[in-house]
């Protein structure tokens, strides 16, 4: 399944939108949406089983993506202060400005661990070693949604609180996407809506 997340829909976009000559609309996980992978220290594996969808799709070089970074991690505004007067929402293109050149991971809403593959085995690298990569080479432009103050989390049904099976699935990601708070939090709420 990991294999496919991104290959799958990458092949399906290929055959049933761009060798059509057709222009598709596409919404999914915003990581995927990556340029080069966070989680691989922005290294280009050869193994494209582990390239993002949008790699997937760039790799060839027929194909550019126009990718939007949604702001819902982030708070534009620290980096630069005239997004509070900005109209949300908004689209805004990040080449050539304080956002494009602003660190990626200042757009990323964790902090994610990252490894490199060697000798077909998973391995961890080190904090100091972490790259870092401007905004503008991950995405074109931002979707701003307003402030942090402003946003509000969805939480799942009582039900799928009460149903393991779910639950684990969702501790499984989280975990690996280093989202532990969001682990906690989603433990505590279900704690209390469905004890």
């Amino acid at each position: 399944m990991l294999e496919l997340r991104d290959t799958y829909p990458a092949s399906l976009i290929r055959r049933e939108v761009i060798e059509k000559g057709r222009r598709a609309l596409i919404l999914y996980g915003s990581m995927h949406l990556q340029r080069r992978n966070l989680f691989s220290n922005y290294e280009l594996v050869d193994d494209p089983n582990l390239h993002t969808l949008v790699q997937q799709l760039e790799r060839e070089g027929d194909t550019r993506v126009f990718t939007v970074w949604p702001t819902v991690g982030g708070d534009l505004q620290r980096l630069q202060p005239d997004v509070a007067s900005w109209r949300a929402p908004g689209l805004a293109p990040v080449r050539g400005t304080v956002l494009g050149a602003a660190d990626f991971t200042a757009f990323s809403p964790t902090e994610a661990p990252r490894a490199t593959i060697r000798d077909g085995r998973i391995v961890p690298i080190p904090r100091d070693q972490w790259r870092s990569l401007p905004a503008e080479e991950q995405f074109d432009a931002v979707l701003y949604l307003g402030p942090p103050s402003r946003m509000t989390t969805s939480w799942p049904s009582p039900a799928l609180c009460r149903d393991a099976a779910y639950m684990e699935m969702r501790r499984e990601r989280l975990s690996l996407v280093g989202m532990q708070r969001g682990l906690e939090q989603l433990q505590q709420y279900c704690a209390r809506v469905a004890p």
